[in-house]
């Protein structure tokens, strides 16, 4: 019972982690991306 329940702590935890990344670091770096073309355009 013990062992079930920690293994969807873990999956929930997972989940968490990947829509907390997507929601942070997605824009990141579609943003890092767009100040890369932004600076290749410039030069």
């Amino acid at each position: 019972m013990l062992g079930d329940t920690f293994i969807l702590l873990e999956i929930r935890q997972q989940g968490l982690f990947l829509c907390l990344s997507e929601f942070y670091l997605a824009p990141r770096v579609l943003f890092i991306s767009l100040q890369e073309r932004k600076g290749e355009i410039a030069n």
